[in-house]
């Protein structure tokens, strides 16, 4: 059965032919708005796969750049997100809408900077794309967001050169971390480099999520001592409390979870070894190995030494 000029059209700009090609299946009155099961445009899927020349010709012969779907945003997000650059500089050159999240979609600088695509951020943030453009299936998640969630520091700090704001937050219910800054989502992840720079850019280090999970906890209970050391050095509150009811602080944490390395880095920080869970409980009571008790017993020694070395209160 031989295919029609829509079907070949569609199967082309997928897995790619000559811009000859192209036109004769164009003059065979092949449909330029043609649509797969899945919505795709022969120029969504063009730029999806990095064929850059037949990108141009598309949009040459008028199909709308701006077009796109609900799985794969618009032909400039699609390319960013896969990396394509030089569809992205096509896209850019035939005045493609480098702020459009389309449908539910993220916008093009959210693509690349999912990807880690350093060069391509900087080409975007160059182009003026908006910094703090939020994707559009949640009305809160941007740039910094996402890439601070995957650590490329790199990304980070030259989205916060763009004067992104570092202290937004997650505001969608359906996923982890609702409520989370770019700290945050760092921090659980181990990425220290990344907290640094957020940091040095008066993100807040105590700022929660709605669980009240901060990011001294999240790195704490998921074990990163390099991270942890690094949010102490920022100040971070030791005895804020999580709504979680055996692990209030990140020592019963750590304590519960068996993270001696971060144990030991709080207690030289002088966490609260006498602090409570709800339900009761000390660190010392959460631990489950012979090596964490050992090294809260020697915190709570050290503490009663250090007690009774001080001066009395005035009478």
């Amino acid at each position: 059965m031989v295919a029609s000029p829509d079907r070949a059209l569609l199967r082309a700009t997928t897995f790619g032919c000559s811009a000859g090609g192209l036109e004769q299946l164009l003059a065979q009155r092949a449909d330029i708005h043609a649509e797969t099961d899945r919505g795709q445009s022969p120029l969504q899927l063009a730029a999806k796969a990095g064929h850059a020349h037949l990108v141009e010709a598309l949009v040459a012969a008028r199909a709308d750049p701006d077009h796109g779907n609900s799985c794969d945003g618009t032909p400039l997000y699609s390319a960013a997100y896969h990396d394509n650059e030089k569809v992205v500089d096509v896209l850019l050159r035939c005045r493609a809408d480098i702020n459009l999240a389309f449908h539910r979609c993220p916008p093009p600088l959210f693509g690349a900077a999912h990807t880690g695509n350093l060069e391509l951020v900087q080409k975007l943030l160059a182009e003026r794309a908006n910094v703090d453009e939020k994707a559009n299936w949640d009305g809160s998640t941007t740039a910094i967001l996402q890439t601070s969630l995957h650590g490329y520091s790199q990304v980070v700090a030259e989205l916060i050169a763009a004067r992104a704001d570092v202290n937004v937050r997650r505001t969608d219910t359906t996923v982890m971390d609702c409520g989370a800054t770019s700290v945050l989502l760092a921090a659980k992840r181990g990425h220290a480099e990344t907290v640094k720079l957020l940091l040095q850019s008066r993100c807040s280090v105590n700022a929660s999520n709605t669980n009240s999970e901060s990011p001294l906890f999240g790195a704490a209970f998921h074990n990163h001592p390099e991270t942890v050391q690094v949010l102490l050095e920022g100040r971070a509150d030791l005895q804020q409390r999580a709504e979680v009811e055996d692990m209030p602080t990140a020592l019963h944490a750590a304590a519960k979870r068996d993270n001696l390395e971060v144990a030991q880095l709080l207690l030289i920080a002088r966490a609260d070894l006498t602090c409570l869970s709800p339900d009761g409980h000390s660190p010392l009571d959460l631990a489950k190995s012979d090596e964490m008790r050992q090294i809260l017993g020697g915190g709570q020694k050290r503490a009663r030494s250090e007690n009774a070395e001080s001066p009395g209160s005035p009478g």
